[in-house]
């Protein structure tokens, strides 16, 4: 069972596919739940982190924003989920492959 909520209409499918290797997070227990996520999906590299925005309120984690590749988003996904105190995650990422974009305006 999964924590994630989606927005917007958007494919269920992710739900059951967020098998991420996240390593064990290690972080102060009075660091915002926010600032743990970020840290971890840090970690896993790969993800431009000003593109991104984490936002949390009692638990629930909002993740917002544009990555590039569809494996990315699932990588955030799973990092918030993996965060001790996290209760919800709510996925309101897009994807944005710039060479589709490319690849139409030709």
């Amino acid at each position: 069972m999964s924590n994630t909520t989606q927005e917007s209409g958007r494919s269920q499918q992710s739900e059951a596919t967020l098998d991420v290797a996240v390593p064990p997070l290690e972080a102060p227990h009075d660091m915002p739940l926010s600032e743990c996520i970020r840290a971890l999906i840090e970690r896993r590299g790969g993800l431009c982190r000003n593109l991104l925005r984490i936002s949390e309120k009692d638990g629930e984690i909002v993740l917002e924003g544009e990555v590039r590749r569809y494996h990315d988003r699932q990588v955030a996904l799973a990092c918030a989920q993996h965060v001790p105190g996290v209760r919800r995650v709510i996925d309101r990422i897009r994807v944005c492959d710039r060479s589709d974009r490319d690849t139409e305006s030709n």
